[in-house]
């Protein structure tokens, strides 16, 4: 073989490669919007109506969902917003109150033994 034989073996396989590659890309791509484009309606048909209604049974404020708007966005704030609120309402043991005999007003205490 001489060597522009070799080059022309090189350049046709790395052109057939290429042909191949982006044949074989394209596929995935579209399974992938495919399978995205699934998992955006199950979202917007069962996900994201369940936080709505979470968020305001919470009185949190809810915006507007436009048709546009990412259904993963919007599912993502939704639940931020009500694991907030949740954290905000469980507090640690150290912020509650601790109530002793010598706290309390001497009538209460007279009962006691």
């Amino acid at each position: 073989m001489t060597g522009w034989e070799t080059v022309l073996a090189a350049v046709g396989g790395t052109l057939v490669g290429l042909g191949l590659g982006i044949t074989i890309g394209r596929r995935g791509e579209e399974r992938i919007r495919l399978e995205r484009a699934q998992v955006d309606a199950q979202l917007g048909n069962s996900v994201i109506p369940v936080l709505v209604h979470r968020a305001e049974q919470l009185s949190l404020p809810v915006r507007p969902i436009a048709r546009d708007d990412d259904p993963v966005e919007v599912a993502v704030e939704l639940a931020t917003s009500i694991q907030r609120f949740d954290e905000t309402k469980n507090l640690p043991f150290s912020d509650t109150v601790d109530v002793s005999r010598s706290s309390l007003s001497p009538d209460k205490t007279r009962g006691a033994p």
